[in-house]
C-alpha cells in the first residue's frame, strides 16, 4: 500500500509542478478556477478509461500474432499486476 502511494505521488508532482507554473503565469487574466479543476477531472477521466481499455485489448492482440508462444492466461495475469 506505501508503494502505491509513492507511485501515485511521484506520478503527479510533474503534473502539479506545471500546473503551479502555469498558474502563475497566468495572473494577469487568470483562468476560473471551476474551469481548470473540471479540465483536470476530464483528463483524469480520460486516464483511467484509456489504462482499462487498453488491459483486454494487448491480450486479444497477442493472440493473434502468429509467433506468440506464451499462453494467454500468464499474459493476463501479468498484466494486472
Amino acid at each position: 500500500m506505501t508503494y502505491a502511494i509513492a507511485v501515485l505521488a511521484v506520478s503527479t508532482a510533474p503534473a502539479l509542478a506545471f500546473l503551479l507554473v502555469i498558474l502563475r503565469m497566468d495572473r494577469q487574466e487568470p483562468e476560473p478556477l471551476g474551469l481548470v479543476l473540471r479540465v483536470i477531472a476530464l483528463g483524469a477521466a480520460s486516464c483511467v478509461v484509456a489504462a482499462f481499455s487498453s488491459s483486454p485489448w494487448a491480450v486479444y492482440r497477442c493472440s493473434m500474432l502468429p509467433g506468440c508462444s506464451e499462453p494467454l492466461h500468464r499474459l493476463s495475469s501479468r498484466l494486472r499486476r
